[in-house]
């Protein structure tokens, strides 16, 4: 094939043209490239590239004018970008590599319109703007392989943007007098941009072009430092003042780059879900094992919720709605996007105003960050009343999640691995410690730029002060943006205590609050919108005539209170309420069966969890059935409603009040669930109902249920085609929660509960394995077997039932099973109430056997602070030996960082001694600092520091160790093993400290300065030796020796020593080997020594 050069038509192709000219200063560049003998053959090798590659179609042999070639090559190019649409797997691409490729294809986006335009008129220009598009299809794959590269390519797109602005004001305005000098200049500056692009472009197609490549370099960062020098040369020969317009109009225009939403759509498009692949890690256990227990299997197989089901149950947001936030007039969402510091945005509004519907929009649309590649969006939904959506650490479990699946560098996940070892599956549940994992990742080089959206805080019930606290600490500390780019977007209600706390200073920008008010015309237009949309295509909107629509229409848009919330129902024409607690009275008044409806309103009321149907259909026939009940299973199963039924059969009922999602159920709304409670009763609905009558209703169908169920013969089950219904794995789960929130149950419930206990075989078979599932802190294998019926109620904290069966039979109290006494396994699942009924009633607290050795080491291990106190108070305690375990639970507190126990230990007896386990167990807790001043709070008469206690404290930092030799000096045990192991483990604060305490008990010799020389501690030792008492010291061969052998700081002790004592560093023998025996640093002290 032969190859024509694209520069070889006549020179006269732009003398009808001025130099000036963007084009033929590009057409310069290229020519002067192709003709200087280093890079001519370069030029030829590249040509016959583009020729393979784009021109197939052509005839070789005869190619057209060089001017249409070009821009049939330019041509090819446009149409093969916009059909491959850039796709992109990102996949193994450090942080830098996607920023850097971000900023091409954001770059190439923006110069499609360019280029377009300049095919015809100036071909060079638009082959040199379009470098990038044959750039991206050959480097796709593999960009993390050319980080250097594309990092040039980022270079010189900015300085062909300052050129550009250039040439479009300086140059076109001042043709005349352009100096000859400068037009050289910049085409000096272009031939070198074309020489870059042509010498990537050639090394990734892997073309043989030796002739002109063996002498170039490939030092891409230097070639684009080369260009950033020549385009610097080249600015200078042009007016300062010039020179700094260029400079500003080529920010404002990257700027408006960075800001189009066009530009950011089409990148977008380059990163399609089937390209964009998460990490599963299946081939790694312990990370595929962390993140499952991040975000735990739901109770019921059918119960789909996690956090991105809980977005998307939300509703899609319609056309030009939520613009009162994406066109805020003074750009605070804009200004809160585009920042790079730590920064929060908080939307606060009352209900039914769209905010659910906006943070779903502003996740699914990509509308959090202008930088896709380079950043991550996180997000979770609260909902009051589901466990597991109303706390933070849930909210940050699911953060995490997100972070480590969409890692494309798979190294976040590596951070919370020493985590998950430490906590296993609890550590979803331990905000403190899932907010630490957070800290650490937002600060590594690869999580990019952080967007974590907090949708409903107000439904975050459980910790959302600590959270928020969290929050704005993070935000405060105003971390350089490099270290941590994360930004957080808020949504709730406008209720004080949360916009009191997340209220920053005065004067700090950190936070911006953005108030939405219900009655302002955008939201307004917003509602009137969805309104119109549901009567359009809402399946009652679809029934209605013209006429009935316009009819709804004007009702619900004259609403005085219309939202969101706002439903079509036909029959409501002609009385639509005016506000939505009379919606909700219409909606409920129109039921066709009113003792059933309540039924199922107190179901779905009490429910722990959504309920599925067919959860609802076994809940709602068992409540309603006569008062002693089914007399079988067969008979309940017999009377369930079908299952095509029971969807309809609940909208009868209730309406629109209740909806199916998912098959599961949903009130309309968390005010329909206010409306049922209200505390002040009105009209029929209104204020009916109590949690606590909902969950005697919902309790009393479980403990049926599970009754039902142990009636069933064991040859109806052996057969694998039967299954138990799900509702049994729901009423398994839950009904020990209601019976003990209802307090005092009535006699109905107790008499049901009663039966619940049967043989170990019935509990065996049907609900206990289902509970012990649901609850980790259960106890291990068939505890129940060998348990009589009160150890069992005892274990389950079922007071009511503990004294209905003392009252039946004079029942052994000092009965030992697997799980201990009724006592024992009271306190061990923290069940105070009847641990105090209990030790009242005359059991013994010190008889042994069970799980644990002690009661106060029961109740220590899995943090019952309240069965502590109960224990070491003299009213129900006074015949317990608290002496008999005291300090193992003490310590146990300790380690487990519980401060809560441990201020109850020290609080509540001052007659049990504080050991040196008991320091010891201080310093090894995660909060150290805190546990010896609690220590010191109450028993610091009782505190030694003795040898032991000094040993013990380096491993787990010196900040407590400090505090404890500033409090209780005089306790300090000194000998020559405790003044070895400070100089040999500590840092010169803690040396110091001892030093100036006490004086006149350690002496500076030879052997502490070897000590500081192998020092685990660093340098700052040995640093203070050396200068506060170098008088007193030589630096001996062991001296030498230890430095050199150290592997943690071996360089930089040699490096200290080296620089204040050269003359007394020997290298000897010995030394050579101690350091060639340090795989760490052992060459390059060698090297030091050797210079």
């Amino acid at each position: 094939m032969a190859t024509t050069s694209i520069g070889s038509a006549s020179q006269n192709d732009s003398a009808s043209r001025k130099p000036q000219d963007m084009g033929d200063l590009w057409e310069l560049a290229y020519k002067r490239l192709k003709s200087g003998k280093e890079t001519e053959d370069l030029v030829k090798d590249y040509e016959a590239f583009l020729l393979q590659k784009y021109l197939l179609s052509t005839r070789p042999d005869d190619p057209p004018p060089t001017t249409q070639m070009v821009q049939v090559v330019v041509g090819q190019l446009t149409e093969k970008r916009d059909e491959r649409k850039w796709e992109f797997n990102l996949l193994g691409m450090k942080v830098k590599v996607r920023e850097h490729t971000e900023k091409l294809l954001r770059f190439l986006a923006w110069a499609d319109t360019i280029v377009k335009d300049a095919i015809s008129t100036q071909p060079y220009a638009a082959l040199a703007w379009s470098a990038v598009t044959m750039l991206i299809p050959l480097a796709q794959n593999e960009m993390g392989k050319h980080e250097k590269m594309i990092e040039g390519f980022a270079v010189i797109n900015d300085i062909q943007l300052y050129w550009k602005v250039g040439q479009e004001t300086y140059f076109q305005a001042s043709k005349e007098s352009t100096s000859q000098q400068l037009v050289d200049a910049l085409v000096e500056v272009y031939s070198n941009i074309f020489k870059y692009q042509i010498t990537a472009i050639l090394h990734l197609a892997k073309s043989q072009f030796k002739r002109a490549f063996a002498a170039l370099s490939l030092d891409w960062a230097d070639q684009a430092e080369a260009i950033r020098a020549l385009s610097k040369r080249c600015s200078d020969k042009m007016p300062l003042a010039q020179h700094l317009q260029n400079q500003h109009n080529a920010e404002v225009l990257q700027k408006q780059i960075d800001a189009s939403v066009d530009i950011l759509g089409k990148i977008l498009e380059s990163l399609r879900p089937d390209r964009t692949e998460t990490r599963k890690y299946e081939e790694d256990s312990a990370k595929s094992e962390l993140l499952r227990d991040l975000i735990p299997k739901p109770e019921d197989e059918k119960d789909k919720s996690n956090y991105e089901s809980d977005k998307n149950f939300n509703p899609q947001r319609l056309k030009d709605t939520c613009e009162w936030l994406l066109q805020d007039k003074l750009d605070r969402f804009q200004n809160w996007r585009d920042r790079m510091d730590p920064a929060l945005l908080l939307v606060y509004a009352g209900p039914g105003c769209g905010k659910s519907v906006l943070s779903r929009c502003l996740i699914d649309e990509g509308l959090l960050s202008t930088r896709p590649i380079a950043s991550t969006t996180c997000y979770f939904f609260f909902k009051d009343g589901l466990s597991n959506r109303n706390n933070g650490a849930s909210a940050m479990a699911a953060i995490l999640h997100q972070l480590f699946s969409h890692d494309p560098s798979g190294e976040l996940i590596k951070i919370a691995l020493p985590y998950h070892k430490t906590w296993g599956q609890s550590l979803a549940k331990n905000l403190d410690q899932l907010w630490q994992i957070f800290l650490e990742c937002v600060k590594s080089p690869e999580a990019g730029h952080v967007v974590c959206v907090l949708d409903a805080l107000d439904e975050c019930t459980q910790d959302s002060d600590k959270l928020v606290d969290k929050i704005k600490q993070f935000c405060c500390e105003q971390q350089v943006a490099d270290e941590r780019r994360v930004k957080f977007f808020i949504t709730c209600r406008p209720y004080d205590h949360i916009l009191d706390s997340l209220e920053f200073p005065p004067n700090d920008d950190l936070s911006t609050s953005f108030r939405v008010d219900e009655s302002s015309d955008d939201i307004r237009r917003d509602i009137d919108r969805v309104i119109d949309h549901q009567i359009h295509f809402s399946d009652v909107g679809k029934r209605l005539s013209s006429s009935d629509k316009d009819l709804v229409s004007q009702k619900l848009i004259s609403m005085e209170n219309r939202t969101y919330l706002s439903k079509i129902d036909k029959s409501l024409i002609s009385s639509l309420p005016s506000s939505v607690w009379d919606a909700y009275e219409e909606i409920l008044s129109r039921n066709q069966d009113e003792e059933q409806t309540e039924l199922l309103l107190r179901i779905v009321l009490a429910a722990e969890r959504p309920l599925t149907l067919d959860e609802a259909n076994y809940a709602l026939t068992l409540a309603s059935a006569e008062p002693q009940g089914f007399a079988s299973h067969d008979e309940l199963m017999q009377d369930l409603w079908s299952a095509d039924s029971i969807s309809s059969v609940i909208q009868n009922l209730c309406g629109l009040f209740i909806s199916v999602y998912d098959r599961k159920l949903y009130f309309i709304h968390q005010t329909a669930e206010s409306f049922l409670v209200d505390p002040k009763p009105e009209r029929k609905w209104k204020g009916r109902f109590s949690h606590g009558s909902a969950h005697e209703t919902l309790g009393l169908c479980c403990v049926r249920y599970l009754n039902l169920m142990r009636g069933i013969r064991t040859e109806n089950v052996a057969g694998r085609e039967w299954k138990p219904s799900h509702f049994i794995d729901y009423c398994a789960a839950n009904w020990i929660s209601y019976f003990i929130s209802l307090g005092e149950p009535s006699t109905l419930v107790r008499k049901e509960a009663r039966k619940v206990w049967g043989t170990p075989d019935e509990l065996c078979k049907w609900w206990i394995p289902n509970w012990r599932s649901h609850n980790k802190s259960a106890a291990n294998g068939d505890f129940w077997r060998k348990a009589p019926d009160l150890t069992l109620v005892s274990y389950f904290g079922l007071l009511p039932l503990v004294c209905d069966i003392l009252g039946e039979t004079d029942t052994d109290l000092k009965h030992v099973s697997p799980i201990g006494t009724p006592l024992q396994a009271a306190v061990a699942q923290g069940h105070d109430r009847v641990v105090k009924f209990l030790l009242d009633k005359g059991a013994d607290a010190n008889l042994g056997g069970g799980l644990w050795s002690t009661l106060l080491i029961a109740a220590s291990s899995e943090g019952h602070a309240n069965v502590v106190r109960t224990l070491l108070m003299k009213k129900h305690g006074v015949n317990i030996n608290v002496r008999d375990g005291f300090s193992s639970a003490l310590d146990h507190a300790l380690r487990r960082a519980n401060m809560k126990l441990v201020d109850c230990f020290l609080k509540e007896r001052d007659d049990c001694d504080i050991t040196e386990d008991t320091v010891l167990a201080a310093f090894q807790s995660p909060q150290a600092t805190q546990a010896i001043k609690a220590l010191l709070e109450y028993r610091r008469d009782a505190i030694r520091i003795t040898e032991n206690v000094i040993s013990g404290a380096e491993d787990f930092g010196s900040e407590a160790l400090e505090l404890l030799l500033r409090e209780v000096p005089h306790t300090l045990e000194i000998n020559d093993r405790v003044v070895q192991n400070l100089f040999e483990s500590f840092d010169a604060n803690i040396v110091r400290l001892v030093f100036e305490l006490r004086p006149g008990d350690i002496e500076i010799t030879d052997s502490l300065l070897e000590a500081a020389a192998g020092s685990y501690a660093g340098v700052s030792t040995l640093k203070w030796l050396l200068d506060e008492h170098g008088e007193k010291v030589n630096v001996t061969e062991d001296v030498v020796i230890s430095a050199a052998e150290n592997k943690v700081h071996g360089y930089d002790l040699f490096a200290v020593l080296w620089e204040k004592r050269r003359g007394q560093v020997k290298l000897t023998d010995s030394v050579v080997r101690a350091a060639q025996g340090n795989e760490w640093w052992g060459a390059q002290i060698l090297e030091l020594a050797r210079s």
